[in-house]
């Protein structure tokens, strides 16, 4: 609010590939997004790049790939969740596919679900840094690309605004401040 006191935002979430839509479509004018767009439709500036890490149960020894995750319920959040997709990506890759898919409503549920021996899920190491009860989870790294997401934000070229810069300024500055970059 401090540094762009005019501009008015609301805020609301939902997965990166509803989001796009949203602002293709008009019912948005930006988002934060962890998918990749049209460079020819969409303007979007890089703000900062989230290492994802599988979450699993504390008596997990080291999930190194895909196969070690075999037979494990995926615990992620609905379809079009940049995360997800990513999750799904590594899975399918070493041609595993998922036995069950438990869609949670939030990373707390997600940890739970993983600490319980439920299943695993991915989520951003940032998030595990600052949430209660991540300790309750054994934390695995995703490989390469897999492993590495960069946020986004995003808004249409047809559909110029001066306040939608200034928010990208801002948010670009605020990244850079907090070294997330």
């Amino acid at each position: 609010r401090q540094m762009g006191p005019d501009i008015a935002v609301e805020i609301s979430t939902a997965p990166s590939r509803q989001l796009v839509g949203d602002v293709a479509e008009g019912r948005l004018d930006a988002a934060l997004v962890g998918e990749t767009v049209d460079p020819a439709r969409f303007a979007s500036v890089p703000l900062w790049t989230e290492e994802l890490l599988l979450v699993a149960d504390r008596g997990q020894d080291r999930l190194r790939s895909a196969r070690a995750v075999r037979g494990r319920a995926l615990l992620v959040f609905k379809n079009g969740c940049a995360y997800r997709v990513r999750l799904e990506q590594w899975l399918m890759a070493a041609g595993i596919v998922p036995q069950r898919v438990i869609e949670l409503p939030s990373y707390h549920a997600i940890l739970a679900s993983a600490a319980a021996e439920t299943g695993v899920g991915v989520v951003p190491r940032s998030v595990l840094e600052g949430i209660p009860g991540a300790e309750a989870v054994s934390r695995h790294p995703l490989p390469g690309r897999i492993g590495r997401i960069t946020i986004q934000f995003i808004g249409l070229h047809s559909r110029p605004s001066p306040a939608r810069e200034r928010l990208a300024a801002v948010l670009k500055q605020n990244a850079a401040t907090l070294g997330t970059r």
